[in-house]
């Protein structure tokens, strides 16, 4: 990111109790100089801002022996974010989003079906450009401490090109299925062994600016291959196809990401 930016964050715990975590992070952070948001993909209308945000997170998820994801439990997620800019006159604007997630088992051990369901307000001001929803891509680029299934993430949308779409509000549906994980004893040269593959199918349906009835939906998948080098070390390499449609439009879109850290 072009600019710079100062912030000051706090982690707090409300219950701990393994599986069930309940968190709050809190966030607030001076931007200046500032030419482009979001990967400097996202342009800027103010070079200067405030941006205080806060999320709150239940994660209560279970998995078994032999599984290679989450396989049953419920996450919530609900956030809240301020923009601020000009002292002199100040302008501000503001978003609230929240996700639920479901998780269950069905068809056979170890293949999992997810539901997401996520939405978001934006209160406008049309000097924020940055403060609108921003939708599009698999988002596997900085991959150092992050799950490599970055298109279950709430501003993902496969098969559209990364942030090429915003608005004001949204409604969003995700359908996934997480295949068993196929697993091999003996695949290896020398000390790096190939520990399993897995597969995931999904279906994403978004309602943008709904008083325009902008309707995208997706189909998409994503391959993982998981290799474990001198018994300790792990890295990920992972592809993804998706095709995703409008009324009037159609795109497509692949990845290839090599993670090369521990999931």
């Amino acid at each position: 990111m072009i600019g710079e930016k100062y912030y000051i964050g706090y982690d707090h715990y409300y219950l701990y109790d393994n599986p069930h975590k309940v968190k709050q992070t809190t966030e607030i952070a001076l931007y200046r100089g500032v030419e482009a948001f979001s990967d400097n993909l996202v342009p800027v209308s103010q070079p200067d801002f405030l941006v205080a945000q806060t999320n709150i997170n239940s994660k209560n998820l279970r998995r078994s022996i032999g599984s290679s994801d989450f396989e049953k439990g419920d996450e919530l997620d609900a956030a809240f974010v301020l923009f601020a800019s000009d002292i002199k006159t100040p302008h501000y604007s503001a978003q609230i989003y929240g996700e639920w997630n479901k998780l269950l088992n069905w068809i056979a051990p170890h293949n999992t079906f997810s539901l997401r369901l996520a939405a978001g307000y934006r209160l406008k001001n049309e000097s924020h450009f940055q403060s609108k929803f921003f939708f599009g891509g698999f988002g596997n680029r900085e991959l150092e401490n992050a799950d490599p299934k970055q298109y279950r993430k709430v501003f993902m949308f496969p098969g559209v090109p990364i942030y090429n779409l915003y608005g004001d509000r949204f409604v969003k549906a995700t359908l996934e299925n997480i295949f068993p994980p196929v697993r091999f004893g003996s695949v290896n040269l020398g000390n790096h062994f190939l520990d399993f593959i897995d597969l995931s199918v999904y279906s994403q349906s978004l309602l943008l600016n709904w008083q325009n009835n902008e309707y995208w939906i997706n189909f998409g998948a994503q391959i993982n291959f998981v290799f474990k080098h001198w018994f300790n070390l792990e890295s990920t390499l992972s592809a993804g196809a998706a095709r995703a449609f409008s009324r009037n439009k159609a795109f497509s879109d692949c990845f290839i990401s090599l993670k090369l850290m521990r999931n």
